[in-house]
C-alpha cells in the first residue's frame, strides 16, 4: 500500500510540474498588480440612467481581486472611469417570438493619474457580448446584468494587461 500511496504522489507532483512548467493557470488565479489605484470618480455619459454604481462595484472587485484597489491616501495612482457608450442590440430570431438573443457593447475611459495630479496613462476600451432573451422577464433581467457586467469586466481587463507603470 505504501508503494502505490508513493507512486500516485509522485505522478501528482510531476502533473504539477509539466502543468506549471507551460504556462497554463488555475481558474481564479490572477496575476497580481504591482500597484495600487483608488478609484477616485466614476462618470457615466452613457444613454442608460445610473450605471455609476454599477460600474464602481465591478471595478472594485476586478482590482481588489489583483491586489491593485488600495486606500485612498496610500494608493500610487488615482482612476477615473469614464463609461462613454453602453449600447443594446436585440434580435428576435425565432418563428414563436418567445426567445432570441440581445448583445452589450461598452465604451469605457480609463485616465489614471499620480499623486501629484499628472496624468500617467489614458486609454479607452471595448467589450461586446451576446446574451439570451427568453419569456421570462426576471432571467431576461439577470441576463442583462450579468452581460453588463460582462462587458465592464472585460474593458477593465484590457486596461489591467495595458497599463503597466
Amino acid at each position: 500500500m505504501l508503494k502505490s500511496l508513493k507512486g500516485g504522489v509522485s505522478a501528482l507532483i510531476l502533473i504539477l510540474v509539466m502543468i506549471s512548467g507551460c504556462g497554463y493557470k488555475m481558474a481564479g488565479m490572477e496575476e497580481r498588480a504591482n500597484y495600487t489605484l483608488t478609484i477616485a470618480s466614476v462618470y457615466n455619459q452613457s444613454s442608460e440612467p445610473d450605471m455609476e454604481r454599477e460600474i464602481g462595484d465591478v471595478a472594485v472587485n476586478f482590482f481588489s481581486a489583483r491586489g491593485a484597489l488600495g486606500d485612498n491616501g496610500k494608493s500610487r495612482y488615482i482612476a477615473d472611469l469614464r463609461l462613454k457608450d453602453l449600447s443594446f442590440e436585440s434580435r428576435i430570431v425565432t418563428r414563436t417570438g418567445q426567445t432570441g438573443t440581445s448583445s452589450v457593447s461598452c465604451e469605457l475611459e480609463v485616465t489614471i493619474h499620480d499623486r501629484t495630479g499628472k496624468e500617467v496613462f489614458t486609454g479607452t476600451f471595448n467589450s461586446r457580448t451576446v446574451y439570451d432573451l427568453t419569456s421570462d422577464l426576471g432571467k431576461n433581467k439577470r441576463n442583462r446584468t450579468d452581460a453588463v457586467n460582462y462587458v465592464i469586466r472585460q474593458s477593465l481587463t484590457d486596461f489591467y494587461h495595458d497599463f503597466r507603470p
